[in-house]
């Protein structure tokens, strides 16, 4: 979630009729300018909202409530942030610590596991946590072949289109992903920019002219592999090798992590392995290059091999239900509903 966002719904949360009208950057600070609907919310401006602020922004946020309402907070901070670009909470490792995981350094997941050993819980969790967090900067693009783990989603909005549960219809998705990122890159160099990072900058003062996050999650590749592993793979390779600077992100989880389905031109490209509980050293092998996934004890306990390390990390994953997900879906609604209300009111009262 941006810190604009951020701001937005702590005044909702706190039922205050304001909102950031934008932002003013300098070398040393950045000032979110605030509007506010209602005189007699004015109080509710105090030192407290500032500390308040402070904790929810993850820095020292400076109120001042003047000729006009401000939150200043250090432009180093604010820009790291933004850098930080897309983050999920995966679990809790070892030692009790939070495992989170930046979409901006590991664009690409193989998630392997056998039957049981918390695969596609694990994706209905990073699906929870994207809406959580990200409902009204990310899509989806969903294949589920087996038609058992997905259809509970054809009805999110952020949904870039319906889930796919045959070849076709999983070949047709595949190609209009990679029409979207061609389209992204030329208009990023028409604008100058490398990536959807420095465009979304670009285009700060036009929301409705940022480009969102695409993630692709694909349960059991293998099935998919199977039908016409030609025509997948040159698609699917394509889209990890390209995919990164236009915001398009691959999730692919599957049970038989073979050569077959794998190939090495493939799998070199999914910069970051996750490996629940596998049949044998092979499986293991194929996943994360190394040995450990058989010796797992299963329902949710993995093993996580990040872009640009060697070292694995032993982790727990989380286990949100359907409920959870579908309730989220319906409050990020509400919420985006509220806020467009009150962007509107605000835009009418200046």
């Amino acid at each position: 979630m941006l810190m604009i966002d951020k701001i937005n719904q702590y005044f909702i949360d706190k039922k205050i009729n304001a909102i950031v009208l934008n932002t003013t950057e300098s070398d040393n600070f950045v000032t979110f300018n605030i509007a506010l609907n209602d005189i007699n919310k004015l109080n509710k401006f105090n030192k407290s909202m500032q500390n308040e602020l402070s904790y929810i922004l993850g820095t020292r946020a400076t109120l001042s409530v003047k000729s006009n309402i401000t939150i200043t907070i250090n432009s180093s901070v604010y820009n790291d942030y933004k850098k930080k670009g897309i983050n999920v909470n995966l679990g809790v490792d070892t030692l009790g610590n939070v495992v989170n995981v930046s979409f901006t350094d590991n664009p690409h997941w193989l998630v392997g596991g056998s039957t049981g050993s918390g695969k596609s819980v694990f994706l209905n969790n990073v699906v929870k946590e994207l809406l959580k967090n990200y409902n009204n900067i990310i899509e989806f693009c969903f294949i589920d072949l087996k038609k058992v783990e997905f259809y509970k989603y054809n009805n999110l909005m952020q949904n870039a289109t319906r889930v796919a549960n045959n070849l076709e219809d999983a070949l047709s998705m595949l190609d209009n992903v990679i029409n979207l990122m061609n389209n992204r890159f030329e208009k990023y160099q028409k604008s100058g920019c490398l990536s959807i990072q420095e465009y979304n900058e670009k285009m700060q003062d036009s929301e409705h002219k940022k480009d969102r996050y695409l993630f692709l999650i694909i349960d059991e590749l293998a099935e998919l592999m199977l039908l016409d592993k030609k025509n997948v793979q040159e698609r699917l390779q394509r889209i990890l090798q390209l995919g990164r600077a236009s915001g398009i992100y691959c999730l692919s989880a599957t049970q038989r992590p073979s050569s077959d389905v794998l190939s090495g031109t493939l799998k070199v490209n999914y910069t970051t392995r996750i490996c629940f509980k596998v049949g044998s050293i092979y499986d293991s092998k194929t996943i994360i290059n190394q040995v450990g996934g058989e010796q797992l004890y299963g329902n949710g306990d993995g093993l996580i091999l990040v872009n640009g390390s060697c070292e694995l990390r032993r982790f727990q994953g989380y286990a949100p239900s359907d409920d959870d997900i579908l309730q989220q879906n319906k409050k990020d609604l509400r919420n985006d509903i509220r806020a467009f209300i009150d962007r509107i009111r605000a835009m009418l009262r200046l």
